[in-house]
């Protein structure tokens, strides 16, 4: 009963161009907790209304027909509705209230921010150390400044005898399955730096590759003061 009455006016006034509710009202919450009693009133003591609430809820209205009480366990947007008529005029009225506060979905996670982007061959090396390699930085290390003392004594005298040099160091130290990534991008750093530069910038080149092997040492040493952990 209650909805046709609301749908009956609302026709009536789609056909008469009355505008909704100006000299009466609905007085009541705007927002109300989950299972908290709310109370809605007419504004006007002439005035008696058929009520409803959007969405389809349970309520109850006094026997004035002034009031309407609604409670609901269920969070939601909810238009509280009334048709009344006033001087004659069929007005319908409406106030909305959000009731609860709706679930929020779950925030997707925020991205891991990309590491700084290295500004030294040193960093460069200390960032690209694959993980599962990390056991072996030390003598990786030992490879490069072995290799550097040797050009800086002029034993080694060419670009050419300090690759080979490294290259038989570490073929020996480290797999090349675990390492080849790190390799050949160590390879173009170099060749960028390097540029036609001789043995003495090539082994100060080396000396930054030995640092940036040994800074994973010292990590692995802080994160394991006693110096029972492995390294990682």
């Amino acid at each position: 009963m209650k909805r046709s009455i609301l749908i009956s006016l609302f026709v009536v006034l789609a056909l008469t161009g009355f505008v909704f509710g100006q000299t009466v009202g609905i007085d009541g919450p705007k927002s109300a907790g989950v299972g908290e009693l709310c109370v809605f009133n007419l504004t006007s003591d002439e005035a008696v209304a058929d009520w409803q609430i959007v969405p389809q809820s349970e309520f109850y209205v006094d026997s004035s027909k002034r009031t309407l009480v609604f409670s609901t366990p269920k969070a939601g947007n909810y238009t509280i509705i009334a048709a009344t008529v006033l001087d004659g005029k069929p007005l319908v009225l409406s106030h909305f209230c959000q009731y609860g506060s709706e679930p929020s979905p779950n925030p997707t996670p925020s991205p891991k921010p990309d590491p700084p982007k290295p500004t030294t061959l040193k960093e460069w090396v200390t960032q690209n150390i694959p993980d599962n390699g990390k056991k072996d930085v030390k003598y990786l290390a030992d490879c490069f400044d072995s290799t550097a003392s040797s050009m800086e004594r002029g034993t080694i005298r060419s670009l050419d005898a300090a690759y080979a040099s490294i290259r038989t160091c570490t073929q020996t130290k480290a797999s090349n399955k675990v390492w080849i990534m790190f390799f050949d991008g160590l390879e173009v750093q170099v060749n960028e730096k390097l540029g036609d530069g001789k043995t003495k910038e090539l082994a100060a080149l080396y000396r930054q590759i030995a640092q940036g092997l040994r800074a994973e040492v010292t990590n692995a040493a802080a994160d394991c003061p006693t110096g029972t952990c492995p390294l990682r």
